[in-house]
């Protein structure tokens, strides 16, 4: 009896604390400046990457498409990011991981300082 109240503890603490199937191999916080870049080169989702700041990084760097962003041009937004692994099998130029939004901390409306190699290929003017 002492085994079976044990084991429904157990579980009924996995259900309280939060267990989830959540697969994420990585989880990022970043800015998003408030423009995004033009590559010039067509890919799976277009040309256009969104310009980040991942936390604990000096510089910007290129991200490409994050399920579930609805980015409006003009707003810097403060969000977090989760990375999965993903079934390519049979799929030609499909990247092996997908971004997903987790959650928007922040939505400022400004103009992100950025450095002049990526401003000068800004989509969003």
């Amino acid at each position: 009896m002492k085994r079976i109240l044990f084991v429904f503890a157990a579980l009924l603490c996995c259900v309280f604390a939060g267990c989830s199937d959540d697969k994420a191999i990585e989880v990022y916080d970043m800015t998003v400046a408030s423009t995004r870049y033009d590559s010039g080169f067509v890919w799976e989702h277009g040309s256009v990457y969104y310009i980040v700041k991942v936390d604990g990084e000096d510089r910007w760097t290129l991200w490409g498409y994050i399920h579930g962003f609805d980015y409006e041009p003009g707003y810097e937004y403060r969000i977090r990011v989760k990375e999965y692994e993903v079934d390519t099998e049979g799929m030609m130029d499909r990247s092996p991981v997908e971004y997903r939004l987790d959650k928007v901390y922040s939505k400022e409306l400004k103009t992100s300082d950025l450095p002049d190699h990526m401003a000068e290929h800004a989509y969003d003017r």
